[in-house]
């Protein structure tokens, strides 16, 4: 087991991409979330940005694993409408106090701010020892 887990969410695949090259840059043990059950474009984007804008969790074919063992965290996920998608809730929801905590949310705009300050807040009120926060462009993920 690495010290790092990258956890990702990918509706896309741009997610995944990003989230492949950050655990082999970090060594890091990589953790994939998946649906229960495929998701549609009008599921995604309708029904899901409805649940990313009050912070609902997804419905997961495996919850998230323990995360007790990892220091650091980074969580990859795509925003709709303008919060991380409900996945990431799931994540938020599972980590253990003093764990670093890197987001990367993945956005056509790569513009998370309507939503940002508030995942920090979440993150922080979990008792992370440390949040970074990033807004990725998915157009610049190759």
């Amino acid at each position: 087991m690495s010290e790092t887990a990258v956890i990702f969410y990918s509706y896309t695949g741009h997610t995944r991409a990003l989230a492949q090259k950050k655990a082999r840059k970090l060594h890091a043990d990589l953790i994939e979330l998946k649906d229960a059950k495929p998701r549609s474009k009008v599921n995604a984007f309708v029904a899901g940005s409805f649940a990313s804008l009050r912070n609902q969790k997804a419905a997961l074919a495996q919850p998230v694993p323990d995360l007790s063992g990892y220091q650091k965290i980074v969580l990859l996920c795509p925003i709709w409408a303008g919060h991380l998608a409900p996945p990431a809730n799931n994540v938020i929801d599972a980590l253990p106090p003093r764990k670093d905590v890197q987001v990367f949310a993945v956005s056509m705009s790569g513009d998370s701010s309507s939503s940002r300050q508030k995942t920090i807040a979440r993150l922080k009120e979990k008792g992370c020892a440390s949040v970074q926060y990033q807004d990725v462009r998915s157009s610049t993920i190759q």
